[in-house]
């Protein structure tokens, strides 16, 4: 495999926003499959959303269409054993990523996770984004999704990557074959066609996910919006992060509030408020809703998918993006941004340097903490 994939032409790539938009998006796609379904997935757990699902596969594999599952163990904890067992079942050829273990000789090879989040149709429509399947995401029973998430409908050549990607990845943890036809590389005649390309990194051994992401700033004349739900990026990101601000670049950071789903990783990213605020970044904390979202914006090169692009995820979990070129879906993107900037506390240099002791002793005491996760088993 190689260490990057190449930038290709003639892709349609359709931004969709909440679970509430991609879920019933991505079950029509199923139930309209010809011949095969993959899914890659990080977050799984039993409830409303599951049961949903279940429902459209039963459907497609009355129909004979073979679904290939790579389900990542421990972020599946959530998923009850019965509802594993009915997915076998079924007839869903599952697999699971690197099962938990206190056997192995070194237990810090239980951190290693596989965090994509993918779901292929017949090698020609791929969704790529941060969801996982739990109602977090989307209850067809409430009025909105718990998770604030986006996901991307990929049609056209870049579909080709995405299938390579997972049969790489599968074949690590299964001799199971996946018997799938290779779909051709065919100019599609598009409305909108855009260069796209699919980056990835594994355990920090093929880090170009992050090269893209640090040349990308770095070229940007205008813009570098960056959403993500967890603030503790490399040295080098941040670092870029604050020179691109201090040459009049607009550099903004939607970050989370008091709703993540992850406290002691939001405070730990406090750390790193000061020094982005002091060179020009402004920052902003969503509110109402946990941010899960992961996408960002340098002019107009647009990043969406798994990655966090914080120190754990990248040391640790298996993570993929879409990376696109073009204006107009540039201009879709920051639409979405403005929306949610709207959503949003905004923090001042100011305001930051007058919080008060106790916050600060908390944001150093996970820092210290952060810092000691990430070098467990360096």
């Amino acid at each position: 495999m190689s260490k990057y994939f190449p930038w290709r032409a003639a892709n349609h790539i359709e931004l969709l926003i909440d679970g509430d938009a991609f879920f019933p998006h991505i079950f029509s796609a199923v139930l309209n499959a010809k011949e095969y379904v993959i899914i890659e997935m990080y977050l799984v757990a039993s409830g409303v959303l599951f049961e949903a699902f279940y429902d459209v596969l039963v459907e497609a594999i009355s129909r004979e269409v073979k679904i290939y599952w790579l389900l990542d163990d421990f972020g599946s904890l959530g998923l009850i054993t019965k509802d594993r067992q009915r997915l076998t079942r079924l007839g869903v050829k599952l697999v699971l990523y690197n099962p938990l273990s206190i056997k192995r000789q070194r237990l810090t090879e239980n951190l290693n996770r596989n965090h994509r989040k993918l779901f292929l149709i017949d090698g020609e429509l791929a969704y790529i984004g941060g969801a996982g399947i739990t109602d977090d995401f989307y209850n067809p029973n409430t009025r909105q999704a718990l998770w604030h998430e986006v996901m991307l409908a990929v049609k056209g050549h870049v579909v080709v990557d995405w299938l390579a990607l997972f049969k790489q990845t599968w074949g690590r943890f299964s001799d199971l074959p996946i018997q799938v036809s290779q779909p051709e590389l065919k100019i599609h005649k598009l409305e909108r066609s855009y260069l796209a390309r699919l980056s990835f990194g594994s355990y920090f051994r093929d880090a170009d996910i992050v090269r893209s992401l640090v040349k990308q700033i770095k070229k940007a004349q205008h813009r570098v919006w960056f959403a993500t739900p967890y603030f503790l990026p490399s040295n080098k990101v941040r670092r870029v992060l604050r020179r691109a601000a201090r040459k009049g670049v607009d550099v903004r950071l939607l970050l989370s509030s008091k709703y993540t789903d992850n406290r002691w990783v939001r405070y730990a990213g406090h750390r790193y408020y000061y020094r982005q605020l002091r060179d020009g970044v402004k920052i902003y904390e969503y509110q109402h809703r946990c941010l899960h979202a992961k996408m960002v914006l340098a002019d107009s090169w647009v990043s969406i998918g798994s990655c966090n692009f914080d120190h754990w995820d990248l040391h640790w979990n298996l993570d993929a993006n879409q990376e696109v070129k073009s204006g107009l879906f540039a201009e879709e993107v920051k639409q979405l941004f403005e929306q949610d900037f709207t959503n949003c506390k905004q923090f001042t240099l100011e305001e930051w340097l007058s919080r008060p002791w106790h916050k600060r002793l908390r944001e150093w005491l996970f820092s210290v903490l952060g810092r000691l996760a990430i070098r467990i088993g360096r």
